[in-house]
């Protein structure tokens, strides 16, 4: 059997995920815009 982890635990680690998950959408969210940004500014040739 797996030890049961403490409420806190659980807590800490739910932060994490959800801190990390949030980082990489607003990571990509930023990505895409910067795509639209390239694609909108025609480049020179």
């Amino acid at each position: 059997m797996f030890p049961v982890p403490s409420p806190l635990d659980v807590l800490v680690a739910f932060a994490i995920v959800f801190f990390a998950s949030v980082l990489s959408t607003v990571g990509l969210l930023k990505y895409i815009e910067r795509l639209k940004a390239a694609v909108r500014t025609p480049r020179a040739a």
